[in-house]
């Protein structure tokens, strides 16, 4: 399975108001080792209008860095060829996808059709209760943030492909093994479920007795 990590930036949180895609980055996963040399497809993107400056202080583009790019439907066949037959891995997928797919939609094109892992819910279900950010995550696994000033999405899928490898690591571990159920304890260690005992017949009458002699004495 060809495994690739996507991110996009884009000018705000809503295609439908008009926000745009400015930057896209995806990175190969090869054979769930992340390769020494990075194989990745990565662009910025003219979004046609302003970028306002809330955005440009989260991730750090200016009108001035994507005046000259491409827009979307030059580097639309690239990124679909891409991407093409691949599983993508995306953190919070609804958000990149809902922008993908309008872009996509804007020129004619059919939506995302790819297999998607979204490592956000995999996050939660493995780490309920706590956060789950791509920060906290690579925090929690011990992967170095010193490249990530801003949120770049080169360096984002950089690091998801690091993330999601761990995440998979500890969704194996609690999966059942050699048919032996195992649960999780609240210190998210994996421990083999303890069998139920049973009584014998003798152990049966035994209780039994006990519990009877318990009555008579506890009615008097």
């Amino acid at each position: 399975m060809v495994l690739i990590a996507l991110d996009t930036e884009t000018t705000g949180l809503s295609p439908q108001n008009g926000d745009r895609i400015i930057e896209i980055a995806c990175v190969h996963i090869v054979e769930d080792v992340l390769s020494d040399q990075f194989e990745y497809f990565h662009t910025l993107v003219n979004p046609e209008r302003h970028i306002p400056y809330q955005a440009t202080a989260i991730h750090g583009i200016k009108d001035k860095d994507v005046m000259n790019q491409p827009k979307f439907i030059d580097i639309v066949d690239e990124f679909l060829f891409y991407i093409k037959d691949a599983t993508l891995v995306i953190h919070n997928a609804q958000f990149d996808l809902k922008f993908l797919n309008f872009e996509l939609s804007k020129i004619g094109e059919k939506n995302i059709e790819n297999n998607i892992i979204d490592s956000l819910s995999v996050a939660r279900n493995l780490f309920p209760g706590t956060s789950n950010s791509l920060d906290a995550l690579c925090n929690k696994f011990k992967i170095s943030l010193e490249q990530r000033k801003k949120h770049n999405a080169l360096i984002d899928t950089k690091l998801l492909a690091q993330v999601y490898l761990q995440l998979n690591t500890c969704s194996q571990k609690t999966m059942r093994l050699d048919n032996t159920t195992i649960i999780k304890n609240r210190t998210n260690k994996i421990l083999p479920a303890r069998p139920i005992p049973s009584l014998s017949r003798e152990e049966e009458d035994c209780h039994t007795k006990f519990l009877h002699d318990i009555l008579q004495v506890d009615s008097w």
